[in-house]
């Protein structure tokens, strides 16, 4: 797992976590 700490990575990486596991969702169902 990725440590991001810095204040804009953190944001962008939680972003994208969050559009990766409904891409992963809709690919599921």
């Amino acid at each position: 797992m990725l440590k991001v700490n810095e204040g804009p990575l953190s944001t962008l990486w939680r972003i994208y976590v969050s559009i990766a596991a409904l891409f992963k969702n809709e690919l599921l169902i």
